[in-house]
């Protein structure tokens, strides 16, 4: 029995796995790609293992570096950040503070009289802003009530004196207070005018000259009224022709005022010299210092006289 099981053995057909045929496709070439996969797994996972603990490592070394780096140099840099932010704050706050104007500094209404009636009235105002000149509306009030309006401008760093001519009061007034209807500040712009000061004093080049004063009670113009009379030569140095000049005439006894007036030149040109003769009723007396003050807003266009050919405003 044994011996025919064994022939029976020898007699069975060798299979050979080139040979095989799977229904469902399956090739050769793909059972031997398996069978590879399946021999070298455990190569794979070694590999696998050693990529991960590779990634790992850089990782953890990154974190690491990232972590002592920011502790012994990072921490002094966000300060050093912070601190600049602060420093950029400030200059951005004094920015916009230089962008802003101040208001306008007054002193207290000075009263002169000039007649039994008639009082003038003067307010010294002061632009303390470098880089702002302004428009003004004005009231002189008394009691809350407005007596008479007018409008001036201040130009930058400027201080001048608003004047209140000739007000009707029976009897000293008191209680006289300049009120400033409107304000409105300009910024002077810098790419206009690089140099503002060459700018303003080129067009504010003016000089006064042979000043004569006498006072009422000498003068011998009318036995009826005393008249002061003031005699000067004022001088257009500037290369500009000028609609109108307006003068601010300020007579002093020491450092107090105690008489005022005003004067307009008019179609006042280039290099000309015009003698000015003027009057006005008072016994001002013990004059020991006379000014003579241009009051003319160089900023405006209108205030040139352009001709063809001539000297005007520069376009």
């Amino acid at each position: 029995m044994e011996e025919n099981k064994q022939e029976d053995n020898s007699a069975a057909p060798k299979v050979d796995i080139r040979e095989y045929k799977d229904l469902g496709g399956l090739s050769d070439k793909k059972l031997n790609f398996g069978l590879w996969i399946v021999e070298h797994k455990n190569l794979f996972r070694r590999i696998l293992i050693t990529l991960l603990l590779i990634i790992g490592g850089v990782s953890w070394s990154y974190t690491i570096y990232g972590f002592s780096y920011y502790f012994a140099i990072g921490q002094y840099d966000d300060e050093k950040i912070v601190n600049d932010l602060l420093a950029i704050n400030t200059i951005e706050h004094n920015y916009l503070v230089d962008l802003s104007a101040q208001d306008l500094i007054y002193s207290p209404v000075q009263i002169l009289k000039t007649t039994s009636d008639k009082y003038d009235l003067i307010v010294q105002i002061q632009n303390p802003n470098k880089n702002h000149w302004a428009s003004i509306e004005y009231c002189w009030t008394l009691n809350e009530k407005e007596i008479t309006c007018g409008e001036d401008f201040i130009l930058s760093e400027e201080t001048k004196h608003i004047l209140g001519l000739s007000q009707d009061f029976t009897n000293r007034p008191s209680g006289i207070k300049l009120t400033f209807k409107n304000v409105d500040w300009q910024r002077i712009n810098k790419h206009k005018f690089s140099d503002w000061e060459n700018y303003k004093n080129e067009r504010i080049n003016f000089q006064v000259n042979d000043i004569s004063f006498q006072a009422g009670q000498t003068s011998g113009l009318s036995d009826k009224i005393n008249l002061n009379t003031l005699n000067f030569t004022f001088d257009n140095n500037t290369p500009y022709n000028y609609w109108e000049v307006d003068l601010n005439i300020f007579l002093h006894r020491g450092s107090a005022i105690i008489s005022v007036n005003k004067y307009r030149l008019e179609e006042f040109m280039s290099k000309e010299s015009r003698e000015v003769d003027m009057t006005w009723v008072g016994t001002t007396s013990g004059v020991t210092e006379i000014k003579i003050i241009p009051s003319v807003n160089i900023l405006k266009d209108e205030i040139y006289i352009d001709y063809d050919g001539g000297i005007g405003e520069e376009k």
